[in-house]
C-alpha cells in the first residue's frame, strides 16, 4: 500500500508542471491521510507486541496529531466545506509539530540502538576476554601436557639407554667371569686327563680345583637368579630357622679352597638360630667372603659372628688386603662396580649389590670399613624375622 501511494504521490508532483494538479490534489491529500492511518497501526501494533515502546508512543503521538491537522485542512482544501482558517499558519504549525516529535522518535530510536550496540559490544568483548583466557589456560594446559610428556619421553630414552648400557655391561662382564672358572675345571680336567697321576693328594688338589670353579660359577648363576628375583615386584621373604654356624661354614669353605688364605672363624658370641631366609644369607654371606677371596691380598680372612646390643645378628668378613679409599668405599655397592680392581682381577658386579639389598630386606645393611694398606671388614647385620604360616607354595 506504501508503494503505491508513493507512486499515485510522484504522479501528482508530475501534474504540477502539466497544468492539471488542481483536479487531482485530493489524491495527495486522501495518501497523506491514509499513510498517517498505516503509520498509526503499525505503532499500535508495535505497543501491543512490546517492541521500544518509548519509540513507538512517541510516533504514534505525531501520526495522530499530523492525522487530525490532516483532516481539516483537506477540507479546506478540496472545498468541500469552506471555513475561514489560517491555512498557512496551521500547516506550518502542524509541521513543526509532526517534525519535532518525529525527530524525537527517531533521536529515542537511535539513543536506544546506540545502548544496545554498547551492550553488545560489552558482551562480545566480555565474551572475547573469556574466550581468550579459555584459550590460554588451554594453551597453557597443552604446553604442560607436552612438557611432560617430553620430560617423560626423555627419561623413558634415557632409562632405555641405561638399560642398554647396563645389558652390554653386564654381557661383557658375565662373559668374562664364566670364562674364568670354566678355564680353571677345564684345564684341570685336561691335566687329569693327560697326565694321569696315581698320587691322590695330586689328584685331590685338581678336585679341589674344580670344585672351587663350580662354585664359582653357581655363586654367580646364584647371583643372576637373586638380582632377578629382588628386581620382582611380588618378591617376598622366606624365613624359617637358620642355624648360625651352618651358614658360617658354607660360606667358610671358599677360603678353605683358597691356597692363598687360612680362615679365622669366630662365633662364640652368635646365637644358635637365626630366623631368615636362608637361601638369600647364604648368597649374601657368600658374596662378601667370596669378593675377600678374590681381592685380598695373601693372608688371614676372619668371619666373625655375634649378636649386638641392638638384638642384631652382626656377621663380620674382615681381610689383610690393600685396603679401600673413600671415594671407592662410596659407591662400592653399586650394581656393576667393580672399583679400582685390573681388567685380570675384574669381578662380577653384583655381590656387593645383592648382599646389601638381602640384608636390607631382613632389616639390617652392609656396611664397610677400610683404609688404604690396612684392609677392609664388610659387617653384614640381620633382623629376626617372623615366621608366617603360607597357604600352598
Amino acid at each position: 500500500m506504501l508503494v503505491g501511494l508513493t507512486i499515485l504521490n510522484c504522479l501528482g508532483i508530475v501534474a504540477v508542471p502539466l497544468g492539471f494538479y488542481s483536479s487531482v490534489a485530493w489524491i495527495n491529500l486522501a495518501s497523506v491521510l491514509i499513510s498517517d492511518c498505516i503509520a498509526i497501526v503499525l505503532c499500535v501494533n508495535a505497543l501491543i507486541l512490546r517492541r521500544r515502546r518509548v519509540q513507538h508512543a512517541l510516533l504514534l503521538a505525531a501520526y495522530i496529531i499530523h492525522f487530525l491537522g490532516g483532516v481539516p485542512t483537506a477540507v479546506v482544501l478540496t472545498g468541500i466545506t469552506p471555513l475561514n482558517l489560517d491555512m498557512p499558519s496551521i500547516l506550518q504549525a502542524q509541521i513543526l509539530v509532526f517534525t519535532g516529535i518525529l525527530s524525537a522518535a527517531v533521536f529515542g530510536g537511535l539513543v536506544l540502538r546506540f545502548r544496545q550496540a554498547e551492550e553488545l559490544k560489552s558482551q562480545a568483548l566480555q565474551d572475547l576476554s573469556r574466550s581468550e583466557q579459555a584459550l590460554e589456560e588451554r594453551i597453557a594446559q597443552r604446553t604442560r601436557e607436552l612438557s611432560e610428556t617430553q620430560l617423560m619421553l626423555r627419561e623413558l630414552l634415557d632409562s632405555e639407554r641405561r638399560l642398554r648400557d647396563e645389558q652390554q655391561q653386564f654381557f661383557h662382564m658375565i662373559s668374562h667371569e664364566f670364562r674364568t672358572p670354566l678355564a680353571v675345571v677345564d684345564s684341570a680336567a685336561s691335566e687329569q686327563q693327560s697326565f694321569p697321576s696315581p698320587d691322590l693328594q695330586t689328584q685331590m688338589d685338581r678336585a679341589t680345583q674344580i670344585r672351587r670353579a663350580c662354585r664359582r660359577l653357581t655363586s654367580l648363576i646364584d647371583s643372576c637368579l637373586i638380582n632377578e628375583r629382588l628386581d620382582s615386584t611380588s618378591f617376598s621373604l622366606y624365613p624359617a630357622a637358620a642355624k648360625v654356624s651352618e651358614l658360617l661354614n658354607h660360606a667358610a669353605q671358599l677360603v678353605h679352597w683358597s691356597p692363598r688364605h687360612r680362615l679365622r672363624l669366630m662365633a662364640a658370641s652368635a646365637p644358635t638360630d637365626w630366623i631368615c631366609d636362608q637361601a638369600l644369607v647364604r648368597i649374601a654371606l657368600s658374596n662378601l667372603v667370596d669378593n675377600a677371596v678374590k681381592y685380598a691380598a695373601a693372608g688371614e680372612i676372619s668371619i666373625t659372628a655375634r649378636q649386638s646390643d641392638a638384638g642384631l645378628l652382626e656377621i663380620s668378613v674382615a681381610d689383610e688386603g690393600s685396603g679401600m679409599s673413600p671415594e671407592i668405599m662410596s659407591r662400592i655397592f653399586q650394581q656393576f662396580e667393580q672399583g679400582h680392581r685390573t681388567d685380570q682381577n675384574k669381578g662380577f658386579g653384583l655381590g656387593l649389590w645383592v648382599s646389601r639389598r638381602v640384608a636390607r630386606l631382613h632389616g639390617g645393611d652392609v656396611t664397610v670399613e677400610s683404609q688404604q694398606g690396612h684392609g677392609a671388614c664388610f659387617t653384614l647385620t640381620l633382623a629376626p624375622q617372623r615366621i608366617s604360616t603360607r597357604v600352598g607354595t
